[in-house]
């Protein structure tokens, strides 16, 4: 069979400039960062064994047969360790500052690989997944098709792992999911009906190049402590509301008293605080519909109806009544909750961030009320203290400000004793 390993070199070029510019995922070595280096080093692996091994198939007669049989072992035990990766890197995402637990997943979920490395490593002696002579060539075995079934296992178990815990993941990394799962079925039904055509490393570099990409756009748009999305993200999401027609309702949390206990507990009880509160907040809603918005405030942009999103905003209110325990430390925090309504009250995402900004402002200033709901009033009287702070601006520019001095009057002493000066300013109309 004449093999096509066009579609192969192709890829192996492409890896190469992937890797060019992911070498600063080697400075920072978290275990999230080490696996995608690891995936992307064994895709880059798995491209190459893949055209060695098409080439050496054309050429026994020049290769000696224990080479040959050599590079293909090597293959078909890296072949499956791409979703082996890809299923680690989802468990360190959903498991995240549980280092035993992912560990022990880690650990577990390896053993199905195990036994098929060892049939792998004892086929040279029993040709049941593959063999290779002078005359022929490759020759499949009668379990060849056990390469396919264990990378099928473990998208299996990436599929399920999602499923399980689809309100940790957000949008973005499930579609990336459906993707790798999209790409290598879709290219196992080309190859099962062009057999010469070598596709399985083309499979493997367009998937990890979907996570690259996917990896890219969550460090501009994620927060890193909480990995909730953050500022940017929420404001781009209001801005995909002025093109829709969907209404939604935003919860912004403000943490009242947060540098009061990161200043008495320290700095890293503090982001382990903000992280729990991320964490739970997700668990309310969904991982999609949670953004860090600053230091200490948290919005929620809830595509859901006015019930539901009362039902929300009372548990997470219930909740601040509680303490918080980290690490068998306790403590109480404060917050202030402002609820509004799009587009009933806010009209558009500039709009938006004014009015919650405007609100929480005004919430803090407010000692008994903790939540403060938009209105009709609210709205004008952000409008208002815009209009105001402008005026106050231009004058500031143009010195409109006028001095006027008020003289006081003493009745007891009969004459002016005091002066008060006043700055006045008359707001020049045009009609």
């Amino acid at each position: 069979m004449q093999w096509n390993y066009a579609p192969e070199v192709t890829s192996a070029l492409f890896l190469l400039v992937i890797l060019a510019y992911s070498l600063r995922y080697r400075m920072l070595p978290s275990r999230r960062n080490r696996l995608f280096v690891m995936m992307l080093n064994m895709v880059f692996a798995l491209v190459c064994l893949s055209i060695v091994t098409v080439m050496m198939s054309g050429n026994t007669i020049k290769i000696p047969l224990e080479i040959s049989i050599i590079v293909h072992t090597l293959f078909f035990l890296t072949y499956p360790l791409v979703p082996v990766l890809f299923l680690w890197y989802l468990i360190t995402v959903i498991f995240e500052h549980r280092d035993r637990l992912i560990s022990i997943l880690m650990i577990t979920s390896y053993l199905p690989k195990l036994v098929y490395d060892a049939f792998v490593l004892v086929n040279p002696f029993s040709g049941f997944l593959f063999a290779i002579n002078a005359t022929s060539g490759y020759v499949a075995g009668k379990g060849e098709v056990l390469i396919f079934a264990i990378a099928i296992l473990y998208m299996l178990l990436i599929a399920v792992l999602a499923f399980l815990y689809r309100k940790l993941l957000n949008r973005q990394l499930t579609n990336v999911i459906l993707a790798y799962n999209f790409i290598f079925i879709g290219f196992l039904v080309i190859e099962l009906f062009i057999p010469s055509l070598v596709l399985g490393g083309t499979a493997a570099t367009l998937f990890i190049f979907t996570l690259y990409l996917y990896i890219q756009n969550k460090e501009v748009m994620t927060d890193r402590l909480t990995n909730l999305m953050n500022r940017p993200a929420a404001v781009e999401q209001l801005r995909l509301l002025d093109k829709s027609d969907i209404s939604a309702h935003l919860i912004l949390i403000s943490l009242s008293d947060f540098r009061t206990v990161n200043g008495l507990y320290g700095q890293q009880f503090g982001d382990a605080l903000l992280t729990f509160i991320a964490d739970f907040l997700i668990t309310v809603s969904r991982a999609e519909e949670v953004y860090r918005y600053s230091g200490d405030m948290f919005l929620l942009i809830l595509r859901e109806d006015r019930k539901k999103a009362d039902e929300i905003l009372n548990v997470v209110v219930e909740r601040f009544k509680k303490p918080f325990s980290i690490n068998g430390t306790s403590t109480t925090i404060r917050a202030k909750f402002v609820y509004a309504q799009y587009p009933e009250h806010v009209k558009s995402s500039e709009n938006a961030v004014a009015l919650l900004e405007f609100l929480i402002a005004k919430a803090k200033q407010d000692t008994k009320e903790n939540v403060l709901e938009s209105s009709d009033v609210s709205l004008q009287d952000m409008t208002r203290r815009s209009r105001i702070i402008e005026i106050v601006k231009k004058a500031v520019e143009n010195d409109s400000f006028t001095i006027v001095l008020q003289p006081i009057y003493s009745i007891k002493n009969g004459s002016y004793t005091k002066a008060e000066a006043l700055l006045r300013l008359f707001e020049q109309t045009t009609r």
